[in-house]
């Protein structure tokens, strides 16, 4: 009886050393903002700020679309800009199955459609953007039920 004891001590002791699981925020609001002055290559002096609405809200299994604007540091609508987007499930490791579709509507606004969530799950989704020598960079962290 004594070893039994010993044993499963041991048991529960081994099962609490795992790594606890990263913590992913909720984007509940449906808005993410990037802090003033976060770029995509740490440099302050040339921040785009980028904000992003998902539709639905919250997002679903299937096709979602983000609205972004971009703006630079002086708050000023930003046009003609290259936005990369990629879609990656942090617990399975892979990205979409549909790459998504950039659209600029004008006045500083982007529409992404074919943002794709595969299955229910943590879902990250990584927005870069670049005009000339500005860059800008927002990561934002989805729960698809």
């Amino acid at each position: 009886m004594k070893r039994a004891l010993s044993v499963l001590a041991l048991l529960f002791a081994i099962a609490g050393c795992g790594n606890p699981p990263p913590e992913v925020a909720d984007v509940d609001a449906g808005t993410e903002t990037a802090d003033a002055g976060q770029t995509a290559n740490g440099d302050p002096t040339n921040p785009l700020a980028l904000t992003a609405t998902i539709a639905p809200n919250p997002p679903q299994v299937g096709r979602n679309t983000l609205s972004v604007t971009i703006k630079g540091a002086n708050g000023v609508p930003v046009t003609g800009a290259t936005l990369k987007v990629k879609v990656f499930s942090p617990a399975m490791g892979h990205g979409s199955s549909e790459t998504p579709v950039v659209t600029e509507s004008g006045n500083g606004v982007y529409t992404v459609t074919r943002v794709t969530f595969t299955m229910v799950g943590q879902w990250q989704v990584t927005l870069d953007a670049t005009k000339g020598a500005l860059s800008g960079t927002k990561v934002l962290d989805y729960t698809v039920n």
